[in-house]
């Protein structure tokens, strides 16, 4: 057992989604959640710059007694978790698009909404080539993260925004959306509104967070006194 906090970081608001499902199965856990919005967004930036960040935010949150950290975010996962692992050990979870999910048998297309960053990473590149099915249609998104940032008290002025990125995609049978970053949970609903509410849409909040549940369990570091504090924290 260990009473020590979970840390868990983003570059905003995405991995507040993550957080949630956390709070939901681990309702005994203490967190420490990093906004690093100073230097956001992470899915526009060069992948020297993220592992930098990743490992910054990193080592603040590991002097903060972090037991295990989240790194949730697509972007940084894909650049910075295998480093940080190589590093510090074995107590990363990260997040990667729900592509296994969405290869379920049904027809039509798959897209796939994510970063550039994610896009060019070897991490996607494999995922996407295992499970490829010729049905995936990947669209990288530079600005849509920080948009949902800005707006994120308001997101439903967004709908313009979203509708005009999905537009081409309208007619190509679009049956499946996997979302391939943690911010563009918020918009789900939005999606849904322009695609059609038949369409489902992938998102990995429930994954990471039971393997964050599985390798506290198999490390025997599961917290039983805690009282589910989050202590947010800005850099």
């Amino acid at each position: 057992m260990n009473e020590k906090p979970i840390g868990i970081f983003d570059s905003g608001v995405g991995g507040l989604k993550i957080l949630a499902q956390l709070r939901k199965i681990l309702p005994t856990e203490n967190f420490i959640y990093v906004f690093d919005r100073s230097h956001a967004p992470y899915g526009t930036k060069s992948t020297r710059f993220v592992a930098k960040r990743a490992k910054r935010v990193s080592e603040f949150l590991l002097g903060k007694g972090a037991k295990l950290i989240v790194v949730a975010c697509n972007t940084a996962t894909g650049v910075a978790i295998e480093g940080l692992r190589k590093e510090y050990g074995d107590i990363f979870v990260g997040v990667e698009p729900p592509i296994k999910r969405a290869v379920d048998g049904r027809e039509g297309k798959t897209l796939v909404l994510l970063t550039p960053v994610t896009a060019r990473q070897q991490k996607f590149v494999k995922l996407f080539e295992r499970y490829n099915d010729g049905s995936f249609i990947v669209s990288p998104q530079p600005y849509l993260a920080s948009e949902i940032e800005r707006k994120f008290v308001c997101l439903h002025e967004l709908e313009g925004y979203v509708r005009a990125i999905l537009l081409p995609f309208r007619g190509q049978n679009v049956t499946k959306v996997v979302l391939g970053c943690t911010h563009y949970y918020y918009i789900a609903d939005i999606i849904r509104k322009v695609l059609g509410e038949n369409v489902t849409v992938f998102t990995a909040q429930e994954g990471v967070a039971n393997r964050v549940k599985e390798v506290l369990t198999k490390k025997d570091l599961l917290a039983t006194k805690n009282k589910g504090f989050v202590k947010y924290i800005y850099l």
